[in-house]
């Protein structure tokens, strides 16, 4: 790009030095908005689901636990009269070990032990039942000696166990089921012979409901209300820990929009200096293409024409130096001196054409990419005679100016270089498309060189060349091997191809 170019890559740099905002990858992008996220639906949302789970976890649990504790309130209900039973009625009915049928006597004492106002009114309807299932005592002599059918709990008291039902439906008055007896609980207590686990009878009789009811319910109660508070316990560790994670949530939440909002200021920011930078970029190469031009206005008016008066001169000098006669030696002399002026005069005269017709640009505007890389061959080709190949495809219709003013530079730099390093053997000048970018080379097969001296100043204009195409955006590769040419690639974007 020059001095102008070199110039504003300074005033760049000094920018990025002195912590001013640097260009983002991507600086076009600040129209992205994150998507709000509804903390307050969320934690309410998981709030009543925590709610649900865990009512209907309390629910379960509380039936599963007031279950269990009902079953052991009725066996330790059932198990506590068993022990009065034990005591009191087992020792009166040892003779059915022995015997079918309870004594006279025996039937007395059980008739006198229930006759006590506390154990009527706790114990009601008595029946014995020998381990047949025929009825061995009942306070109605009637069901003496009858049979009744052998119910699960019956045969479970039999095998030794102490069995309780409750009463669900309405009986005749009886023995085993008195008037009051719907909602009544009835126990089976086994009968044991003294002194071993040998069952000989089962007594069963009824409970009045109201005592062993009131102590169920209380149980329930107790029990609900334990499962009611470890639940309420539970939701509230389960709220404080949502809520607490909900503000950490909300807090970290604002400071990505605090920080989101100050990377779209600084994006505007960059897009604004990522214009501007391209403004100066395209300033830059019409400032430095201009002050090529004049460079090579200059040339051609100036030190050009003075070559052409001089060229002039020395030729109609030599004429009369020469004469008509014989020339002398040191005529002789004198015409190889005017010959040698004469011939350096024409080629400095010729370089000076040469150089000001580089320098010089043609006109490039409304024209396509094809026509700038023709350009730069048609005038490489007239200037030095020598051969290029062109393949060239995928090349767009249009370019922006500054690329198409690039490209050109490009192939005239690479052709020239191509001469200078290869002379000019091999030379090709090829496009394609790769992944939507388009691709330019330059190729020859002189002896290549180590890219890695590329940078060094015999090849300066490959430094110049590099920074004319980093700072639009494209990429530059020197692609060469010692003994295998080389290749240098231009790289042009997509964004490039579509303005």
């Amino acid at each position: 790009m020059g001095v102008v170019g070199m110039a504003l890559s300074a005033q760049i740099d000094g920018r990025r030095q002195s912590g001013a905002p640097t260009m983002l990858r991507d600086a076009s992008r600040t129209d992205i908005q994150p998507k709000p996220f509804e903390f307050g639906n969320v934690v309410t949302s998981f709030v009543v689901s925590a709610a649900l789970v865990l009512l209907i976890g309390m629910a379960l649990f509380g039936t599963w636990v007031t279950q269990r504790s009902t079953d052991a309130i009725l066996q330790h209900s059932a198990h506590s009269a068993a022990m009065f039973m034990d005591s009191a009625i087992e020792p009166l009915v040892q003779e059915l070990a022995t015997e079918p049928q309870l004594s006279p006597k025996s039937v007395e004492a059980i008739d006198s032990l229930l006759t006590h106002k506390a154990i009527s009114k706790k114990l009601s309807g008595i029946v014995i039942w020998r381990r047949d299932g025929v009825v061995a005592y009942a306070r109605n002599r009637d069901q003496i000696g009858t049979a009744q059918p052998v119910t699960r709990e019956l045969e479970s008291a039999l095998d030794g166990k102490v069995e309780i039902e409750q009463i669900r439906t309405s009986f005749p008055p009886s023995d085993s089921h008195p008037s009051n007896a719907q909602g009544a609980y009835k126990i089976y207590s086994p009968m044991h012979q003294l002194g071993t686990n040998d069952v000989i009878a089962v007594a069963g009789y009824v409970e009045p409901p109201h005592e062993l009811d009131n102590l169920l319910s209380k149980g329930r109660r107790d029990t609900w209300v334990v499962v009611v508070i470890f639940t309420l316990l539970i939701f509230s560790l389960t709220f404080n820990l949502i809520h607490h994670a909900s503000e950490m949530i909300k807090e970290q939440n604002r400071n990505l929009r605090d920080r989101y909002d100050a990377q779209v200021g600084l994006n505007a920011q960059n897009t604004l200096l990522q214009n501007q930078l391209q403004d100066a970029h395209q300033k830059g190469i019409e400032i430095n293409e201009d002050f090529l031009r004049r460079i090579s206005a200059d040339l051609h008016d100036g030190p050009a024409q003075f070559l052409a008066l001089a060229l002039l001169r020395v030729d109609d000098i030599a004429p009369a130096t020469a004469g008509s006669g014989s020339p002398s030696p040191g005529t002789m002399r004198s015409l190889k001196a005017l010959e040698t002026v004469r011939s350096a005069t024409a080629s400095a005269l010729q370089e000076i054409r040469s150089i000001s017709t580089g320098l010089a640009l043609p006109e490039l505007q409304d024209h396509a990419p094809a026509d700038a890389i023709g350009a730069a061959v048609n005038s490489f080709v007239a200037a030095t005679q020598t051969d290029v190949v062109c393949n060239l495809a995928g090349l767009p219709d249009t370019l922006p100016m500054p690329w198409t003013v690039c490209l050109f530079r490009f192939v005239q730099e690479g052709l020239s270089n191509g001469l200078r390093h290869a002379n000019g053997l091999g030379l090709e000048v090829r496009s394609s498309r790769c992944d939507g970018q388009l691709v330019v080379e330059i190729c020859d097969r002189g002896p290549g060189f180590d890219p890695r001296e590329g940078c060094s100043k015999a090849r300066l204009g490959l430094v110049g060349l590099r920074h004319r195409i980093e700072v639009l955006g494209g990429q530059f590769e020197i692609i060469s091997k010692p003994g295998e040419g080389t290749t240098i690639r231009l790289v042009i974007p997509a964004k490039a191809l579509h303005l």
